[in-house]
């Protein structure tokens, strides 16, 4: 949410008995309703923007296993053909939205395409720390397309794309392909988005304890706010970030599993610039659901799932 209404394209912040409503099935377990077969969507088959300019996938079959915990598995998919070329928007079709619930796309690191790790596809933390160049947006099931205000394009400077996926397995064998509508801009006077990264490094979660930290940054003169993606880890209760003093973004609870671009609906002008501070709340007691019982441990940052993270990815355009 942020404090000037409606925050996400197509939604809003939730009411409170909504917010007592998810956090009861969350508590018990995120039991499945009522099976039914849902009508067939209008544009099933189609694509919501229309046309592609490109469409990507995977060089190989992926399939999702029988049984496991929720993970993050990473595809990388050459574009040495369209590098330079100035993405608008982009779209996803995956076989499985029920098992694919979502994806991070993002420019590939220098010399990732090619090498064994690349062709076979990785299992993540939760982050492609080292593997991104430069973020590009994210996708999930049931979620508007990802698309960049109008006069706005980002180029794809790398030879590779990396998608970050997130699967749920759900008892039975279900393929894990998917697809990659590309839509690019035709007009060269379009700005190009900046990602400014802000975070911490260095802490440590106190076992048992809890810990709140600050990230700072600035917006230059003339900057316009387009969209955020925080990321945290499963210690990680709750984020915020105001902008001059102003709440751009409010967490109720933080789910890992839920991670995405947060976008405006209209970009917000700052004309002189703008003090960025973020607040990530930690909490690490006994009762927290990834200590199990167990006695806690003190939680460091780092790239594996069981350690914690404090970033803020915040894209802006300049004036």
């Amino acid at each position: 949410m942020w404090e000037g209404g409606e925050f996400c394209v197509g939604g809003g912040p939730l009411t409170d008995h909504e917010a007592v409503l998810l956090q009861q099935w969350m508590q018990a377990g995120a039991p499945e309703g009522p099976v039914s077969q849902p009508a067939p969507s209008p544009n099933a088959g189609q694509w919501a923007l229309g046309k592609p300019d490109a469409v990507l996938q995977p060089l190989g079959h992926y399939e999702i296993p029988e049984e496991g915990r929720p993970y993050w598995r990473a595809f990388v998919i050459p574009i040495k053909g369209l590098a330079g070329r100035r993405i608008r928007a982009f779209e996803m079709h995956v076989d499985q939205p029920e098992a694919l619930r979502s994806a991070v796309l993002a420019v590939a690191r220098p010399g990732l395409d090619g090498t064994r790790r690349a062709k076979e596809g990785f299992l993540t933390g939760g982050s492609l720390d080292f593997d991104s160049k430069k973020l590009i947006g994210t996708w999930a099931a049931g979620y508007p397309a990802w698309e960049l205000p109008k006069g706005v394009a980002m180029t794809l400077d790398g030879e590779a794309l990396v998608v970050q996926c997130l699967i749920l397995p759900r008892g039975k064998a279900e393929s894990g392909d998917f697809q990659i509508a590309l839509y690019f801009s035709k007009n060269p006077r379009d700005l190009e988005p900046e990602w400014l990264q802000m975070g911490q490094e260095d802490f440590a979660v106190p076992a048992p304890g809890n810990l709140t930290l600050n990230p700072v940054a600035k917006l230059p003169k003339g900057s316009r706010l387009l969209a955020v993606i925080p990321e945290a880890r499963f210690f990680c209760t709750s984020i915020r970030l105001w902008a001059n003093d102003r709440l751009m973004f409010a967490t109720r609870r933080w789910e890992p599993y839920w991670q995405g671009v947060y976008r405006y609906p209209e970009a917000v002008g700052f004309p002189d610039g703008a003090e960025l501070k973020a607040e990530f709340q930690y909490d690490n007691d006994i009762h927290m659901g990834r200590n199990e019982g167990r006695r806690p441990r003190p939680i460091l940052p780092g790239y594996r799932e069981r350690d914690e993270l404090c970033r803020m990815h915040v894209l802006y355009v300049g004036g």
